[in-house]
């Protein structure tokens, strides 16, 4: 498995050689592209590749592999189709293909079929770390995770929505609350909600990525944006309640394994 090492957690629990592509640094550019391409290609014999991502930077490594006559296939990301479901008139509504199932179409090219029957990335309920316990206390009350950002503005649910949503789930003293976030700004701005609900817990900037995926294995509802964190958690088996804003769940992203009751959004002319 080629990926970064920010997603090096993701697939840590599972027997696989895992390649860490350094794309900011000895494999940043085409130079470095082919640095890569010949770091892998002295080490690992192929039977056949699989791109689940393409993208220019896989693209190109296929292409270098194709060279010698590896048996390969692509995730076809159904570009046209989500054209015309994003366009800005006469939208075309119809759900395009789940990613997962896309992920797998790509191994049934190669000869690999399976049913999609995966619960958790952890075989058993993740044991929590000191460096986790450290910053949550042992589990006494309903814990309830809150990750209120994304990349994109118009997919951000108004901050002060969601502190309404943040002090009817505080008004029940069984629960607890905790704030994920992403970059610094987050974090800074987090810390800020931390103070202003006292008795919340904000882990943004805290904990590693491994730390947090354990800590989310061990609540009991999550409320997310469509982001990151809406696909971490859902990786960890846990009910993930996701916003959806500009986004639509038609366009193949939604989380793994939550019912389509779990996705809050209305209906706009502008959406998706």
């Amino acid at each position: 498995m080629l990926t970064k090492q920010q997603f090096a957690p993701l697939f840590k629990t599972l027997d696989i050689d895992l390649i860490i592509a350094d794309t900011n640094g000895r494999h940043k550019g085409l130079t470095g592209l082919f640095r890569l391409y010949r770091e892998i290609k002295s080490s690992y014999n192929f039977d056949a590749l699989a791109d689940l991502h393409n993208v220019l930077r896989s693209r190109i490594l296929l292409f270098l592999f194709r060279l010698s006559g590896i048996k390969y296939a692509s995730i076809d990301k159904e570009r046209k189709e989500l054209k015309n479901l994003t366009r800005k008139d006469n939208k075309v509504l119809k759900p395009l293909l789940n990613r997962f199932e896309r992920y797998r179409k790509v191994f049934s090219e190669l000869g690999f079929d399976f049913k999609l029957e995966f619960k958790s990335i952890f075989p058993q309920p993740a044991l929590l770390s000191h460096a986790i316990l450290e910053y949550t206390g042992e589990k006494t009350q309903n814990w309830i995770g809150v990750a209120p950002f994304a990349a994109y503005q118009p997919k951000i649910y108004p901050d002060e929505k969601m502190k309404e949503v943040i002090r009817s789930l505080m008004t029940d003293l069984s629960n607890k609350i905790f704030f994920f976030g992403g970059g610094k700004n987050e974090t800074a701005l987090l810390e800020q909600w931390q103070e202003e609900f006292h008795g919340s817990i904000n882990i943004s900037g805290k904990l590693s990525l491994a730390d947090e995926l354990q800590l989310m294995s061990q609540l009991d509802v999550i409320i997310v944006m469509d982001s990151a964190n809406m696909h971490f958690a859902s990786l960890t088996g846990i009910p993930v309640v996701s916003v959806w804003g500009a986004t639509h769940p038609f366009a193949g992203f939604t989380p793994w394994g939550q019912p389509d009751s779990n996705q809050v959004q209305i209906d706009l002319y502008c959406r998706p």
